[in-house]
């Protein structure tokens, strides 16, 4: 997992590899915001 600090709040990435028998049936990428930061309007 990543997790990083960007311009509108902290976000976090995760790749999850999956496999059947050893071999790769499927790669599934989840991003998501963690927590928001407050701007000035």
């Amino acid at each position: 997992m990543d997790r990083f600090e960007t311009r509108r709040g902290n976000r976090a990435v995760i790749d999850v590899d999956i496999s059947v028998d050893g071999g790769p049936v499927a790669t599934v990428r989840h991003e998501a915001l963690v927590s928001l930061t407050p701007t000035d309007l």
